[in-house]
């Protein structure tokens, strides 16, 4: 999986994996974006992804 990341103006490649099983999705092998390498749970409703862990959630909506 690649992801870039924007932040600050800058725009950063990473590369990882992901895993889902059940209603969880595991990222690893992420390099600059390490806050990443862990287990969500996620859902989807109504256009919209969302995946949260303790003290993260990110929402994505289908454009």
């Amino acid at each position: 999986m690649k992801v870039t990341f924007t932040t600050a103006g800058r725009t950063v490649p990473d590369n990882g994996t992901y895993t889902v099983s059940g209603d969880t999705i595991q990222f690893t092998g992420f390099t600059l974006a390490t806050y990443l390498n862990r287990e969500f749970k996620y859902k989807v409703e109504n256009g919209t992804f969302e995946m949260w862990t303790e003290g993260l959630t990110y929402k994505f909506k289908k454009a």
